[in-house]
């Protein structure tokens, strides 16, 4: 069976080309780095905006005066991809500095928690959309063949290891993280939505780079089996202050097309065992209120409230000699 690779080229017909040439230019050439040629087909002049991946070509129109319907049967949208978030937010921000009307970029977790896109509509009305390369597409992309076949995959996840963290994934770990905490903040009511994202890559780029400067910080990738491949990511942190002796859960994460299938609980069985090793007593993580379905994970594993976090006592600590523990 043959295999699709991806979208050799798009035509579009448009009412005036000269009108949309000049849309096209400032969207496609000066905002997303296409390139662009012209020719002729029966007669017709022809424009063509091209990159690596495909060729986007306009072609005028044979019916005057009709306008684009998306409702119609027909295309509803397009949605071009960049690599981040943001280079979303630069390429919204370059539309509008250019005159288009495009939306500010924005955070859709009604989507996908990593969702992040800005839209605008061009002179004959069609749709466009500019979106991230998200986790699930990537993970997708990088894992055909095990999630392709759910029994070599469900052979493949008897246990989840935890490795530290390959250069790879840091790029993928950071978008997702930055994504998903300022989804948490919005929704927790702590910050407003606009500018949430901005706000919290800004956190990850201060607090992220110092918290993995010290030894106490660890970054995982999480893998299906010894030699699956990479379905989440986990931080967390050793404290050893103040008479503490415990590990602090900063972020857990499974990857879209993994989520469901254990690995979270196998992930803490992991992580308790490896907490184990080092001599800590403890395990805490900070939940918001409304995820009530980490919070209903937690407490299948044993995590219980204390003060503001949730915490599982590991090692019960000897009597010391006044019998305090």
């Amino acid at each position: 069976m043959a295999e699709v690779t991806g979208i050799d080229h798009v035509y579009i017909t448009v009412a005036e080309l000269a009108r949309s040439e000049a849309f096209y230019d400032l969207v496609l050439r000066d905002a997303l780095g296409f390139r662009k040629n012209a020719f002729t087909l029966a007669g017709e002049a022809h424009i063509q905006y091209y990159n690596r991946h495909f060729g986007y070509v306009l072609r005028p129109a044979r019916v005057a005066n009709a306008q684009h319907d998306p409702y119609a049967p027909g295309p509803h949208h397009f949605c071009l991809r960049v690599a981040s978030v943001p280079e979303v937010h630069a390429v919204a921000d370059q539309l509008r500095a250019s005159g288009i009307d495009a939306t500010e970029a924005t955070l859709y977790p009604q989507y996908a928690s990593d969702y992040t896109a800005t839209y605008f509509i061009d002179p004959d009305g069609i749709r466009l959309e500019v979106t991230n390369y998200r986790q699930e597409r990537r993970e997708r992309h990088d894992h055909w063949s095990a999630l392709a076949r759910p029994a070599e995959r469900a052979a493949d996840t008897a246990g989840t290891v935890l490795r530290p963290m390959k250069p790879a994934s840091y790029a993928v770990y950071l978008q997702h993280a930055v994504a998903g905490y300022a989804e948490d903040n919005v929704a927790s009511g702590r910050w407003p939505a606009e500018g949430a994202l901005t706000r919290s890559q800004a956190d990850f780029d201060t607090l992220l780079p110092q918290g993995l400067a010290t030894p106490d910080h660890h970054l995982f990738d999480l893998h299906a089996g010894a030699d699956g491949p990479v379905v989440g990511f986990l931080w967390f942190g050793i404290d050893v202050s103040r008479g503490l002796r415990s590990a602090f859960v900063y972020d857990l994460g499974i990857h879209a097309p993994w989520r469901r299938q254990g690995h979270a609980t196998r992930a803490f069985t992991a992580l308790e065992s490896r907490v184990r090793s080092f001599g800590l007593d403890r395990i805490g993580l900070h939940v918001f209120g409304f995820n009530t379905e980490a919070q209903a994970l937690y407490a299948r594993l044993g995590y219980g409230v204390t003060g503001l976090n949730l915490q599982k006592q590991l090692i019960v600590p000897a009597a010391s000699a006044d019998g305090t523990p």
